[in-house]
Parts: C-alpha cells; structure tokens; sequence
C-alpha cells in the first residue's frame, strides 16, 4: 500500500491529495491547514518517493490503482480529489475509469495525457532524482529527438535541483554536458 498521511476531522468528507514526480506527500503542506478545517485529508507518496516502496507499475492507470487500493483500506467509497501533474493525471484517470467515486477534481498543472516533449521533461527530472545517471545520457539524446532545445534540457536539470539538490543536479549537469558535446562535435 502507498505510504499516506491523514490530517483533519475523522468524520470530514475526504480529499486525497495526489503529489506531482520527484516530489513526496510534503508538497501539499502550505495547504494542508486550511484543507484540515474542512476535509479529511489523504496525502500519499508515489512509489518509491517519500515513505512509499518501489512498486512495478508502468502506467498511470497503475498508479491510479494504487490510489484506489489506499482509499478501499481507508474505508473511503467516494471522495475528492487534487493532483499536481502526474498526481493530477492520476485524478483524470480515476475521474474516468470510477466516476462514482470521484465527488470532486482539481488538476493542478496537469494533463489527461503529456505529449513528448513534457514527457521528456518528466523522464530526465525523474532519472536525476533517482540518481540514474548512466539511463540520463540515453534520455538527453531521446529530448533531443522529442524537440527539446540544449538550453530546455538546461532548464529542466536546473529545476530538478529544487527536488533533488544540487549534488544531484550538478551530476546530471555533467552528464548532459558530454552528451551535448558529442551530438555537437565540440569537446565538451
């Protein structure tokens, strides 16, 4: 089962609160006292961010399986929903395959589906806050071919030290950079 948190009047009506990649339950804490007055407040961690373990899913419908797994152990028939990016995608999923159950969805900063170029963006923020840095030089090259210009892919390692810190980030830097060097023919 996801790794959760409950927050909020045990008898409130329930809002789970889906986190976006690379980030954990956490990110929802700057609303999470004005969500508690009102709503019994489900926080969950993806699989492998936050308190959650790995888990082998491979799309967003698994994921959205998970959610519903959590909110059956809950007890929870029906509640609301928000997401930010994949956790709001996970929302449109549920949305879609459980109308009954999803009273209510917010979709922050999401999409039902991500083109190649966000899912570029997603795949390298992802890698570099696993620390997968030998996949990030295949998935520099695969950004390229989805359209992303030097300086996006710049942008988005960039980004990534926000989740991940800057160790991280400068790690990926470096890997990015000799990937570009290569694809340029300049040394690097």
């Amino acid at each position: 089962m996801l790794q959760h948190r409950l927050d909020g009047p045990e008898h409130g009506s329930p809002i789970i609160l889906g986190p976006s990649l690379g980030t954990s339950a956490r990110v929802w804490e700057p609303q999470l006292t004005a969500l508690a007055h009102r709503f019994r407040v489900v926080r969950f961690d993806l699989p492998g961010h936050g308190g959650s373990p790995v888990q082998d899913v491979s799309s967003v419908d698994d994921l959205a399986g998970l959610v519903l797994e959590l909110a059956d152990a809950l007890g929870l028939d029906a509640f609301h929903y928000a997401g930010i990016s994949l956790g709001g995608a996970i929302g449109a999923t549920l949305a879609a395959r459980r109308p009954g159950r999803v009273l209510s969805l917010a979709m922050v900063c999401s999409s039902a589906r991500f083109g190649r170029r966000t899912r570029s963006c997603v795949t390298l923020t992802a890698l570099v806050a696993h620390g997968h840095l030998d996949e990030l030089a295949l998935h520099v090259r695969a950004a390229l071919r989805n359209g992303l210009t030097p300086d996006e892919i710049g942008e988005v390692l960039l980004q990534s030290a926000i989740y991940c810190g800057v160790p991280a980030a400068n790690a990926a830097f470096g890997v990015a950079q000799c990937v570009l060097s290569e694809v340029s023919g300049e040394p690097a």
